[in-house]
């Protein structure tokens, strides 16, 4: 079950960031409030739409915007329509539009027979060769925390969710969003990057409320370098 962390910083305005798989609400510590910030916790993206809806109806949170990394965006996507309040910016960040049974049964597989040094490589290739100095300080502190605090099944279990979802980039319901990706991304490829950058010109001049933001030499979480790129 999702659980939500409120830091209120006095804004009157509320930006909900959701994190990618592996991955925490920690990743986003570096971005700087200009919303008060909303953080899932124990994330789990078969249910983040349900929890999402109860805990901002409960709260009586009329108007939000989402932040969406990896995993993440796919469930804040997959929301949008059914979150039962008014979402007034959307940003996802390394969103990939499906993956391959392969491709997911060979994570599963490196990660089941040695976790740690699966998620190590993982977590290297999240980063481009231009941010190293950014690699080299998750190294020293969030790398260590997550490489020990997920465990094989709940790990497993965002693999099932990633391996039978599809996504895409056409919005029906006029929700402001921005697809936003690392021109050197290493988990989705150069190649995959280039492709979704030839989509973008069509899409962008058919819908007025969809855009892309491609970072130069920026990795998977280009945003863990420069917390601008988030608004």
């Amino acid at each position: 079950m999702n659980r939500f962390l409120v830091r209120d910083k006095g804004f009157g305005k509320y930006n909900l960031f959701v994190p990618g798989w592996a991955t925490g609400t920690e990743i986003f510590e570096n971005v700087k409030p200009g919303h008060d910030h909303i953080y899932v916790q124990d994330f789990d993206p078969f249910t983040f739409t349900k929890d999402g809806a109860d805990f901002l109806a409960v709260n009586g949170i009329k108007k939000i915007s989402l932040t969406g990394f990896s995993m993440g965006a796919a469930a804040v996507l997959h929301s949008l329509d059914v979150i039962g309040t008014e979402v007034e910016n959307v940003e996802l960040v390394g969103l990939r539009k499906s993956y391959s049974r392969e491709t997911i049964d060979n994570v599963r597989l490196n990660l089941t027979k040695n976790k740690e040094a699966f998620l190590y490589r993982f977590y290297s290739d999240m980063f481009s060769p231009s941010e190293s100095a950014a690699l080299a300080a998750f190294k020293a502190g969030l790398m260590k925390k997550y490489t020990g605090s997920f465990s094989v099944p709940y790990l497993l279990s965002g693999l099932d969710y990633l391996q039978h979802t599809t996504s895409g980039f056409c919005m029906g319901n006029g929700t402001r969003v921005k697809f936003i990706y690392g021109s050197a991304d290493r988990i989705l490829s150069a190649e995959e990057v280039d492709k979704y950058r030839k989509e973008a010109d069509n899409i962008e001049g058919a819908n007025s409320t969809v855009s892309f933001d491609f970072i130069e030499g920026g990795g998977h979480a280009p945003f863990i370098k420069d917390p601008g790129i988030l608004k």
